[in-house]
């Protein structure tokens, strides 16, 4: 998946990936509390970024992709 781009896997992927952006999302919320941003905003910040993550995801490095990616949104959205 990580060879190809816009292939079935990568877009299933990225589905995988909707609970931990919402996850990154609602900390951000709760860490930041800024008036400016709502959840659906952070979440929409972070989801446009799910190429980048899977991109730069190491499955060598680490073995759990959903962990990472909690990591990674919110690293991104700060």
């Amino acid at each position: 998946w990580q060879a190809q781009s816009g292939n079935l896997a990568a877009m299933h992927l990225s589905a995988y990936l909707q609970e931990s952006c919402y996850s990154a999302a609602r900390h951000t919320l709760n860490r930041f509390a800024s008036t400016q941003y709502r959840l659906a905003d952070y979440f929409q910040m972070a989801i446009v970024k799910v190429n980048k993550i899977l991109r730069n995801f190491d499955p060598e490095r680490n073995s759990n992709l959903k962990a990472y990616a909690v990591m990674a949104f919110s690293s991104l959205l700060k």
